[in-house]
């Protein structure tokens, strides 16, 4: 399951961005994703397409309506878009 630290190092925003998203697009979301105060956040693979998507729209500028809009008819991103790369050193 992807995690906010997942997240913020794919897309290179902070972790209250991804809090943010997750509050404004929480109806696209899972329950777990937007928990009761004090609980912690758990994101599905589902999340983290949506998340994927929200991403990739604001880094082309999309404004929420449209990044609305577009989670509205189905659309999605791929996670892991922009997820580091595995960690190959010391590997031959």
């Amino acid at each position: 399951m992807p995690t906010i630290s997942d997240f913020t190092k794919a897309y290179d925003v902070q972790p209250n961005t991804i809090r943010q998203w997750s509050k404004t697009f929480g109806d696209f979301l899972s329950a777990a994703a937007n928990p009761p105060k004090g609980e912690t956040r758990l994101y599905s693979e589902d999340d983290g397409q949506v998340i994927a998507l929200i991403a990739e729209m604001r880094q082309d500028r999309a404004k929420y309506e449209a990044i609305r809009a577009a989670l509205a008819a189905g659309d999605r991103g791929q996670w892991p878009i922009g997820q580091p790369a595995q960690d190959t050193q010391g590997q031959q």
